[in-house]
């Protein structure tokens, strides 16, 4: 893993996180970002503000089956204009 992952928190599931002190929860997935190039990631926000807390995977799909088996209820957002190209959604949780 390169150097960028080093103040990211990587989890295996959705299972290890307390959401629970978060007012807003929300999970973003992306698609290759810049520090994580070969992978797809999902980030916890609180609110609207990133936390550190990742999980990485291979494809969208693996993110979205752990997220929507641990995390309910959920409601996904799929990328809208104007959000970052390699935005895939955003579950509000």
């Amino acid at each position: 893993m390169e150097m960028k992952l080093v103040n990211n928190k990587i989890i295996h599931s959705f299972r290890e996180v307390d959401l629970s002190a978060i007012a807003i929860p929300s999970i973003a997935i992306y698609k290759h970002p810049r520090d994580i190039p070969d992978k797809y990631v999902a980030r916890v926000y609180a609110c609207s503000s990133p936390t550190n807390i990742i999980m990485l995977a291979d494809s969208a799909e693996e993110l979205r089956k752990d997220i929507e088996g641990v995390c309910e209820p959920c409601i996904w957002f799929d990328r809208m204009q104007g959000d970052p190209k390699n935005l895939v959604g955003v579950y509000i949780l």
